[in-house]
């Protein structure tokens, strides 16, 4: 198995919130599930600490939980100001549930050797956000999350074809663009 539930300690439950900041409009339980979700991946990984888990291969120095939190804050903006300009409706807690967590599966995806990060053995086998929406899945996380964060990657052979799955990738874009300049490499947007 590539991963086991594990609601941690209270200590790292705390620790996830803390690196997850402000999650907006979430309810008790969902964030309960989703702050389980991310101790799960983290527990499973390799990381002594989520705060080590690396953002991409391609931008080593950049934490996840930093890009993480990016994508909130930019998903969760763009999705208000679709609202506000287009009328869009959109259930404002599912939302940032898809966004706080589309990579929950990279703690598991990627190892640290020494300055490199490398793809895991676990990411020759299953493609990201297949495995997040696994954990999602035993968690009993709303469809529209477990299909949002299992077809978001890139690479993935097809996308989601709604409001949440289109604010999610420009976010997600965005942020990741932003990881790429700040080390030097050619954003998504240029390739």
């Amino acid at each position: 198995m590539y991963y086991s539930i594990d609601e941690g300690t209270e200590n790292e439950r705390d620790q996830v919130r803390e690196l997850l900041g402000p999650l907006g409009k979430i309810s008790g339980t969902v964030e309960d599930k989703i702050i389980t979700a991310w101790t799960s991946a983290w527990k499973s990984s390799p990381y002594e600490a989520l705060a080590d888990a690396p953002y991409s291969n391609h931008a080593p120095e950049i934490r996840l939980m930093d890009h993480v939190r990016d994508v909130n804050h930019f998903g969760i903006r763009f999705a208000q100001d679709a609202q506000k300009h287009w009328n869009c409706d959109y259930d404002a807690e599912e939302l940032a549930c898809i966004l706080a967590l589309h990579d929950v599966d990279k703690p598991l995806m990627f190892t640290r050797r020494g300055n490199q990060v490398e793809k895991s053995e676990i990411s020759k086998n299953i493609q990201h956000g297949v495995l997040g929406a696994m954990i999602l899945t035993e968690l009993g996380l709303s469809q529209r999350v477990i299909n949002t964060v299992a077809t978001h990657a890139v690479n993935s052979p097809f996308h989601g074809e709604n409001f949440y799955a289109f604010v999610l990738n420009y976010a997600d874009m965005f942020a990741s663009d932003y990881a790429l300049m700040q080390e030097g490499h050619v954003p998504y947007y240029q390739k």
